[in-house]
C-alpha cells in the first residue's frame, strides 16, 4: 500500500443516540483536521431493534449541518456522510430506504443480536459469542451494505476472549465474495471502562492478512470514536502491519475510492 494519508470512517456524533450533545460534527471536523486526518466520515446510529432511532430520526437537518460543515471546511478536509446500521440484513426496507438518501457509506454491524431470537434465558458467554458470530456470518450473507463493522467485537466486552478464526476466515471469504469490505476497528485498543482485553483491533490486522490471503484488496482503519478527542486513534500502529498487503479506501456515494 502506497498511501500515507490518514482516514476515519467510523466516527459518531451528537446525532447518535449513544452520544453527548456536546460531541457536535463541528467539533469533530476541528479535531480531525487538527490531527492530520484527511478523510472523515459521519456514520450515526441507525438502530431497528430494542434501540430503536430508525423512527423520527432527523435526517434533514443532520444534512444541513453536514453541508454547512463541508461548505466552511472542504479544502482542509475530505468529508463524508454515512450510516452504521445495525443488522441490516433484518431490516432490508429500512436499509433500502437509507441507501435512497445516498449516503457514501453504510456500515453493517451487529449490535443486539438477542433482540432477533426467543432467548429467555440467561446465556454462556461461549453460547452468547456463537450467536453474535452467526448474526455476523448471515449479515455477510446477504450484505447490501460496504463496510463490515467489528465483525469480532466481543474482544471489546468479554474476558477470556477468543476470536473464532477459522469461522472469521470463512466470513472474511465471503466478504471478498460479495464485495464488502471489513473494518480495523481501534476503539478495542483504547482504555476504556468496557475495555475487556483486548490489544488487537476488530478484525485484527493478523486476521487482516488473512483476508488478504484469501484475495481481499481494501480495508479502512476506524476509530469508531464517540468523542472528537479519540478521533483517528491507533491508526499509525494499526497501519503499519497492513501497509505491505492491503490498500485503505473509502466511499462516496456508494463507490469504493482508493486512499492515495
Amino acid at each position: 500500500m502506497k498511501t500515507q494519508k490518514r482516514c476515519d470512517l467510523h466516527v459518531h456524533t451528537n446525532y447518535s443516540y449513544d452520544n453527548s450533545h456536546k460531541n457536535t460534527m463541528e467539533k469533530n471536523v476541528l479535531s480531525a483536521i487538527q490531527k492530520g486526518i484527511d478523510v472523515l466520515c459521519f456514520t450515526e446510529h441507525i438502530e431497528c431493534c430494542s434501540v430503536n432511532t430508525f423512527e423520527g430520526y432527523p435526517h434533514a437537518e443532520r444534512k444541513r449541518e453536514f453541508d454547512r460543515l463541508v461548505s466552511l471546511y472542504s479544502d482542509q478536509i475530505k468529508l463524508l456522510l454515512g450510516f452504521e446500521m445495525g443488522s441490516p440484513h433484518r431490516h432490508p426496507n429500512e436499509l433500502a430506504f437509507l441507501r435512497s438518501l445516498e449516503p457514501d457509506m453504510i456500515i453493517g454491524s451487529i449490535h443486539h443480536p438477542t433482540d432477533y431470537h426467543n432467548i429467555n434465558y440467561r446465556m454462556s458467554q461461549a453460547d452468547y459469542e456463537k450467536l453474535y458470530d452467526q448474526e455476523v456470518r448471515r449479515l455477510v450473507e446477504c450484505g447490501g451494505f460496504d463496510v463490515l463493522g467489528h465483525a469480532d467485537m466481543l474482544k471489546k466486552y468479554h474476558t477470556n476472549f477468543r476470536t473464532d478464526e477459522a469461522f472469521l476466515t470463512e466470513t472474511l471469504r465471503i466478504c471478498v465474495q460479495n464485495g464488502i469490505v471489513p473494518e480495523l476497528n481501534t476503539s478495542s485498543m483504547r482504555q476504556t471502562d468496557v475495555m475487556a482485553n483486548s490489544t488487537e483491533s476488530m478484525i485484527s490486522t493478523r486476521m487482516a492478512r488473512v483476508y488478504a490471503s484469501l484475495g481481499g484488496k481494501y480495508v479502512t482503519i476506524s476509530s469508531d470514536s464517540h468523542s472528537y478527542k479519540t478521533l483517528g486513534s491507533h491508526f499509525d500502529e494499526t497501519y503499519s502491519n497492513i501497509a505491505d498487503v492491503l490498500s485503505l479506501c473509502y466511499f462516496e456515494k456508494g463507490k469504493l475510492v482508493e486512499l492515495n
